[in-house]
């Protein structure tokens, strides 16, 4: 695997963002980065039901040299495939997340990009229901490190994964401890 270069992008910024209902296209123009801009466009096609668009529009990012537009792009891709029935693809793109976080474990990257890495691998395994190796890194110590918006939802997601396991009281306690 290539070098994975660092920036201060965010993962799914879209997700990440507080805007109006009705008003992510607005959102989205706002975002001057062309490239995040491309990501959040993405995120917008999977959550409306245009896992085809979302595809499409991610695609190009799947290999990036940037992690944060790399994981983004596996994550929107993963799910968008499982939608459209190629679980091949998703598939790939699921071992991709798994690749970043091995290397972003091994390179002693920045913690901003473990807990994106992490936050990528957890959303992923946790949606589809597949437990986390063991030894890997629990992502509640990384949620201070991601950005307020992707904190929320991994505060949202481990309290979905308490779930899963029936311990509704301490899923329910999990959200009300943090919002």
């Amino acid at each position: 695997m290539k070098e994975m270069k660092i920036s201060d992008r965010v993962i799914l910024p879209l997700v990440g963002s507080a805007f109006q209902s009705g008003k992510a296209a607005e959102a989205i123009e706002k975002i001057e980065d062309k490239e995040l801009a491309q990501i959040a466009q993405g995120e917008y096609y999977f959550f409306s039901a245009q896992a085809e668009k979302c595809v499409e529009t991610v695609k190009d990012y799947l290999d990036h040299d940037d992690v944060m537009l790399r994981l983004s792009a596996d994550m929107l891709y993963t799910f968008a495939n499982l939608t459209l029935g190629d679980s091949q693809a998703a598939q790939r793109t699921r071992e991709d997340v798994h690749q970043c976080l091995t290397q972003a474990m091994q390179e002693d990257a920045p913690v901003n990009v473990k807990a994106a890495c992490l936050f990528a691998f957890y959303v992923i395994s946790i949606f589809l229901h597949i437990p986390p190796e063991e030894g890997t890194p629990p992502l509640q110590q990384y949620i201070p490190y991601l950005p307020i918006g992707q904190r929320l939802f991994a505060v949202s997601l481990l309290a979905h994964e308490i779930y899963l396991r029936q311990d509704y009281a301490k899923a329910k306690g999990v959200v009300q401890g943090h919002f």
